[in-house]
């Protein structure tokens, strides 16, 4: 790939902009602008220019072994940023500074007489942030170093404000310093599975306008995600991922992994986006004992764990592997594979998998309930996020369960139902 005139990035990133265009990923001119222009190697000074364009998520901050920090995804930047649509001459905040690239593309789409605010908890993240921004010569972004729970009080009221890392409960102050006709947009745990929501006010309410599937790394601080990442004793590296409330036994999980039991194919086949999109949504808002077993570790370790190798993400060192799982008192069951995925064939960026379903320890009932929850979920036509309409109420509210599924957090309730 070769440069443009003296900017090293311009000809990967007009690539990267086109791609995500063929993909349908981006659509809003003002973005692909944005996403044109701000140069993302200068937020990654550790990343080659390719890794630096390339449609993928970088790790930048790690603690013990797991990514705490990340530039996110281009693609779900770009929809973020599309269901934001924050105006020119605007003011958006930012709760979770990362990089400071996003800041940057905010940036370009509210203009000169626009004004972005960051908030990051991480004082070298924030700092690394104010320098990415000003190697890069942006002038109208202020990074904070702090909670952004309790926002930014002075700056308010925001046209736009943007969490950029996985929440599990809306702020009181996210809303109060939203301007009338403003946007929320937030990667949202509802029972352990993330949706990115776009929303507006409606009445004494939130009202979704756009959701879709996302995945990132949880909010700290006053308002941290409540998920679980429960280690499991003895196996290194092997995680159970939960909603809060879900029983978890970590020591049944740990004697069960030693006995796995033969895979039973269920006939069905799905593509990678709605294994882990649509289908974890749909075990989490109908089994109180879904979760997802996980294992981060080095790759060559990973054939040792025990987790199914249904979906795995390289991280620079480390691979993660995911898979939805069950759990019982005596044993857990989990998805698998009937076959590798793309078996004799090029399984392309969104491969068909054989769905099978596996139980370790004593766990037939779970296996069996496994299998049945799956055949239910591709005869009521897998449900995508974009078919999901959520309302947010302040705690305290009693919404009519008719509405909707009903999740209650400690500041808000949500009612999720289908469009």
């Amino acid at each position: 790939m070769t440069s443009t005139g003296g900017d090293p990035g311009a000809a990967a990133r007009a690539e990267l902009v086109a791609q995500l265009r063929r993909r349908g990923t981006l659509s809003e001119p003002r973005v692909a602008a944005a996403l044109g222009q701000v140069p993302r190697h200068v937020f990654l000074p550790e990343v080659d220019l390719p890794g630096a364009y390339a449609d993928e998520a970088v790790p930048t901050l790690y603690r013990d072994g797991v990514p705490v920090s990340a530039a996110s995804q281009p693609a779900i930047v770009a929809i973020m940023l599309e269901q934001l649509r924050p105006p020119r001459g605007g003011r958006v905040l930012e709760i979770g500074a990362g990089t400071g690239y996003n800041a940057a593309l905010l940036s370009h789409l509210v203009g000169p007489s626009g004004r972005v605010v960051t908030i990051d908890i991480d004082p070298d993240v924030a700092a690394g942030a104010r320098a990415h921004l000003a190697g890069a010569g942006i002038t109208n972004v202020t990074v904070i170093c702090g909670d952004g729970a309790a926002g930014r009080a002075e700056d308010a009221p925001y046209d736009g404000i943007i969490v950029t890392a996985g929440a599990s409960d809306l702020a009181p102050a996210w809303a109060g310093q939203l301007a009338p006709a403003g946007r929320l947009v937030v990667p949202l745990s509802i029972r352990g599975v993330q949706h990115c929501v776009s929303f507006t006010r409606d009445g004494g309410r939130l009202r979704s306008t756009a959701v879709c599937e996302c995945g990132f790394m949880p909010l700290a601080g006053a308002m941290a995600n409540a998920d679980r990442r429960l280690p499991v004793p003895g196996h290194p590296g092997v995680f159970v991922l939960t909603a809060p409330d879900t029983e978890v036994d970590t020591a049944v999980v740990a004697a069960a992994l030693g006995r796995p039991g033969p895979a039973a194919a269920t006939g069905l086949t799905a593509s990678v986006r709605e294994t882990f999109g649509s289908l974890p949504r749909w075990l989490a808002f109908r089994e109180p004992a879904s979760a997802s077993l996980a294992y981060l570790r080095p790759p060559e370790d990973a054939a040792a764990s025990g987790v199914p190798s249904v979906l795995d993400s390289p991280l620079r060192s480390a691979l993660q592997r995911s898979a939805p799982c069950l759990l019982g008192t005596t044993g857990f069951a989990v998805l698998d594979l009937a076959r590798p995925p793309g078996a004799g064939t090029d399984p392309g960026p969104d491969p068909v998998l054989e769905l099978a379903v596996r139980s370790y320890g004593e766990a037939q009932l779970q296996r069996d309930r496994l299998a049945e929850l799956i055949a239910a979920w591709a005869a009521a036509g897998r449900p995508q996020a974009s078919h999901l309409r959520i309302h947010a109420y302040p705690a305290g509210s009693a919404p009519s369960a008719a509405e909707g599924f009903v999740h209650r957090a400690p500041h808000t309730t949500f009612v999720v139902s289908l469009r």
